[in-house]
């Protein structure tokens, strides 16, 4: 990295950093704030560092008191007006997320409804679900039953067909038997 040149704003920037915070603006704290730089250019900048700001002092004590007493009537004025724009710019903030924060709650509001109405409609559908499930199983089981009936059925028409092969084996029987019966009570009836 390299090292920061030296100059004369650049010494006097560190020696306003220094005094700000409270330190001794010495060449040693210059030096090691900067990073560098030789003794004698940091002397030479900082004598004239201290030169301007002795200048500066003596400037201000020669103002005179009534354009001092101005200029702090002037500076609470500022003040003032400072701090009101600041509690008129901390109001409408705290108005602006008091509309955002019901804004939210409104929205949570709405959105724990919408969940609320959406698991009661999980749970309606599950209900359907499971006694769809149940009909599923009842008809399945329904469905097996007819298979087996339909698997019986061939053998039910056999048995239907013979019964009625048998059936009809005794209808002839009987119209036989009642033809005999008609000519034995004929024949009886000739005979008496």
């Amino acid at each position: 990295m390299a090292k920061a040149i030296v100059t004369e704003d650049l010494v006097a920037e560190v020696a306003d950093a220094l005094v700000v915070e409270g330190k001794d603006p010495s060449i040693v704290a210059i030096q090691t704030r900067i990073g560098g730089g030789s003794y004698s250019t940091v002397k030479r900048f900082r004598d004239i560092w201290i030169v301007k700001r002795e200048a500066d002092a003596a400037a201000v004590a020669d103002v005179p008191s009534e354009v001092e007493a101005k200029g702090r009537e002037f500076v609470q004025v500022v003040w003032k007006m400072a701090a009101q724009n600041a509690q008129r710019d901390v109001q409408v903030a705290k108005e602006e997320a008091a509309v955002e924060v019901a804004a939210v709650r409104g929205e949570l509001n709405g959105a724990q409804d919408e969940i609320a109405r959406l698991e009661r409609l999980e749970l309606q559908q599950s209900e359907t679900i499971e006694q769809q499930a149940q009909r599923l199983r009842s008809v399945e089981l329904e469905l097996v039953e007819a298979r087996a009936q339909a698997s019986r059925l061939g053998e039910v028409q056999r048995e239907l067909t013979a019964q009625k092969e048998a059936l009809e084996s005794a209808r002839r029987e009987v119209v036989e038997k009642s033809v005999e019966i008609g000519r034995l009570a004929g024949e009886a009836e000739a005979l008496r």
